[in-house]
């Protein structure tokens, strides 16, 4: 079950929608407006926006903007849908803001919901890869921080204890005449000859014997304030040490993030050569586990594979599957660091299927350049007898253009066309194609003529090969012969 955020204005929008959703099994938030729709993303953390392009105070174009502005946000999948407007022009600028499709106008709820089901959760976790080195630099900063706040909770606890002890000493400085020198003669002995060092002190000044009260008291309501500041202190290094669980989570995820990645990819140390670590996908392309990967060579992994000092990388690499068959991979390498150490982040694509089809062009390309330079006049002709194309040769017996000839039929270029058919005299092939001798009319109004022979290319389209030669032409070469 995903979860989908709907921001429409209007409410029977929004319940029809809600319906579609939710009978697909999908947990549905919903806003109406575009500002809304926005504190809803950054609150609740959808797996993706499904928006009217018509929203207050927002629309979905500039809300899907807003998003891919954010790098906490720029993998969210964005559907942007309207039952009121269509156009291209909605759907470049769709494109263009960044949204993932454009439904317009006349679209059905069911491939709406069906691209949803499609689309990857945006939670977010394809992004967290590029924030752990700064979540490990601000998780070290609050290591150090909170060591200095340790020990200057230590400092102010010695400070603490210190006043402590002034207080007691000058409130004994404030009874000592009203108590006996016996009774702390009695109490501890060491005590009392530090007291007799005061008393000494306080017979050669009494008279400051109440300011010295005073500043006991002062020192006693600084001592308060410091029990308050070490409560607050307590109260930061306990926010400090939730925050800490929280970075600690926040690389958890990322990890799993950088496995659960389609793409095969390895980050691998720039010195050693050895992986770093591994997707689960990486570890099903070589055929063992994503833990057993690492410490080991690339080479060992991907043998072939040939590392450059350049910041990026493209290669083919010839590569033999585990089970045997081959493949070519196209492998990319870009800079990064991991633990501190320079490291490639490579990741692997199999282009064995675009390979074989880029072949397959050029071939068909070089068989469509041999046919235009045949020496004999061939084109194609479709089931209503309309040229749809001649090479040079034919355009050259034609004494026409290219865009003259997609105008002609063979109707219109016989001089005397019969009733039911483009064709006068009939001969059959032994491979089942016709030839014909005509009277052409050529568009600058010379009559020529003609022995042609078609032969069928595709019996349910009516497309035929046509070829051409000029009769007299030929009856000159038959005469020189």
């Amino acid at each position: 079950m995903k979860t989908v955020l709907l921001a429409y204005e209007r409410d029977q929008d929004l319940a029809a929608v809600e319906s579609v959703m939710q009978s697909h099994g999908h947990r549905v938030l919903k806003a109406k407006t575009g500002i809304e729709a926005l504190d809803v993303v950054r609150n609740q953390n959808p797996d993706a926006l499904v928006s009217d392009v018509m929203l207050p105070r927002l629309d979905g174009f500039a809300l899907c903007r807003r998003l891919r502005e954010d790098p906490s946000y720029l993998h969210l999948p964005v559907l942007l849908h309207s039952f009121r407007v269509e156009g291209p022009k909605y759907e470049a600028f769709a494109a263009e803001v960044g949204a993932q499709r454009f439904f317009p106008r006349g679209s059905t709820l069911e491939e709406l919901v069906a691209t949803f089901d499609a689309a990857p959760s945006g939670s977010g976790t394809m992004r967290m890869p590029m924030l752990v080195p700064e979540l490990l630099d601000r998780r070290e900063q609050d290591r150090r921080r909170l060591g200095d706040l340790e020990k200057h909770l230590r400092d102010v606890e010695a400070a603490n204890k210190q006043l402590t002890v002034a207080e007691r000493v000058a409130r004994e400085r404030a009874e000592y005449e009203a108590r006996a020198r016996a009774e702390f003669a009695a109490a501890e002995s060491v005590r009392i000859r530090e007291l007799q060092l005061r008393i000494r002190e306080l017979e050669t000044a009494q008279r400051q014997a109440v300011e010295a009260e005073s500043q006991a008291r002062g020192a006693a309501e600084e001592s308060r304030v410091e029990v308050g500041k070490v409560a607050l202190l307590e109260a930061r290094i306990n926010e400090l040490q939730t925050a800490r669980s929280r970075l600690q989570s926040a690389v958890n995820d990322a990890d799993r993030a950088f496995a659960a990645q389609p793409t095969p990819t390895w980050i691998v140390d720039i010195d050693s050569k050895l992986v770093h670590v591994a997707t689960d996908s990486a570890a099903a392309l070589v055929g063992q586990e994503a833990a057993a990967l690492r410490g080991k060579p690339l080479s060992e992994l991907l043998p072939g594979a040939v590392f450059s000092d350049d910041s990026t990388h493209e290669s083919i690499l010839h590569w033999q599957r585990p089970d045997g068959s081959e493949a070519r991979l196209e492998l990319r390498r870009v800079a990064t660091s991991y633990a501190g150490r320079a490291s490639w982040l490579l990741t692997a694509r199999d282009v064995s299927s675009e390979l074989t089809t880029l072949a397959r062009e050029q071939e068909l390309a070089a068989l469509a350049d041999a046919l235009e330079a045949a020496p004999e006049p061939c084109g194609v002709v479709d089931g209503e007898g309309r040229l749809r194309y001649g090479n040079r040769a034919l355009l050259a017996l034609l004494n026409t253009d290219r865009e003259r000839l997609g105008t002609l039929t063979l109707q219109a270029l016989e001089v005397e066309p019969a009733a039911d058919s483009t064709v006068r005299s009939i001969g059959r092939t032994v491979t089942g194609s016709l030839r014909q001798e005509v009277r052409w009319r050529r568009p600058d109004g010379q009559a020529i003529e003609v022995e042609i022979a078609l032969a069928a290319i595709d019996e349910q389209t009516g497309f035929r090969v046509m070829t051409a030669r000029d009769v007299a032409s030929l009856e000159a070469c038959r005469g020189a012969q």
